[in-house]
């Protein structure tokens, strides 16, 4: 694990307008996050070994979408790249993030993020979280996460899936986050910011709706902090649909569809890091969601 001495050392060969004059100028945060506060100097750091996809995901979003300033986010201030990896600097924030203090405000951000949406809504193709591919058409791309997901052995809840599926079609391609949950969601000088983009992708854009879970059609929601759930998550959806103008579409149909690709997802992840006792407890909440 890279240590607050090297970043410190970094800074002086590659960003020296960043350097610290202290030996205690870089901060540790966690893991390879850290802060930088050294007299009139405060960022945030990142260094992304070389071969982290979600860090090299991150900084090609910050280079190329999140440089339009349509949707707020962290300033990225500069970046060094070594044979080892890369280290970032953004603007720090001063400031919280929703999973315990103003929660009122998740609809203001769920409002935001439609209007991120539709300004980046595109024709296709739409990358899909699960299979990692994309697909030219909604449709395809959700048939193809059933059809590499679908193990349950029950070829009428395979049906059940498809049809409570169906009204995400309602949705179009745009470039989704990835992981809106509410500690990815910054008050900042009274003003909301979206963080940690390493999930982002060109996807279905009502997938990045995953953590919003209504209790009035399974009222058991699964997680802790990062799930947004009663009357936060009806809230947050309606003023999602109406910012992100997704016409023709129930909301309950659409928060159950999503609850469902929510756990769909889940599952995938579980499988894939060989959690076998969270891959089965996504599957029975899916049949649960399915009836």
């Amino acid at each position: 694990m890279i240590t607050p001495n090297r970043i410190s050392s970094l800074l002086r060969q590659h960003i020296p307008e960043f350097a610290p004059r202290t030996a205690d100028g870089v901060q540790v945060l966690q893991g390879n996050s850290f802060r930088l506060l050294d007299g009139a100097l405060s960022a945030f750091l990142r260094w992304i070994p070389k071969g982290d996809h979600h860090g090299e995901t991150e900084l090609r979003y910050y280079r190329t979408v999140l440089s339009v300033a349509d949707l707020p986010t962290p300033r990225m201030k500069a970046t060094a790249r070594t044979a080892e990896g890369t280290l970032a600097v953004w603007q720090w924030l001063e400031g919280s993030d929703l999973r315990q203090a103003n929660r009122l405000l998740l609809p203001d951000a769920f409002a935001l993020l439609g209007q991120f949406h539709l300004a980046h809504r595109h024709s296709g193709p739409v990358e899909s979280p699960i299979t990692l591919r994309g697909y030219p058409t909604t449709h395809q791309l959700l048939d193809a996460e059933l059809g590499a997901l679908w193990s349950f052995g029950d070829p009428r809840a395979r049906h059940r899936c498809c049809q409570i599926l169906a009204p995400l079609e309602a949705g179009y391609p745009s470039v989704n986050h990835g992981d809106v949950h509410p500690g990815n969601i910054i008050l900042a000088r009274n003003r909301l910011h979206f963080i940690d983009w390493g999930y982002a992708h060109r996807g279905l854009n009502l997938t990045d709706l995953a953590y919003l879970w209504e209790t009035r059609i399974q009222g058991e929601c699964p997680g802790d902090w990062w799930m947004i759930s009663g009357t936060e998550a009806s809230s947050s959806l309606s003023a999602y649909l109406k910012a992100s103008e997704v016409k023709g579409a129930s909301e309950s149909e659409v928060i159950r569809a999503v609850m469902v690709w929510n756990q769909l997802y889940s599952h995938s992840n579980a499988v894939r890091n060989g959690l076998e006792v969270e891959a089965d407890k996504c599957k029975a909440l899916i049949l649960e969601l399915l009836t």
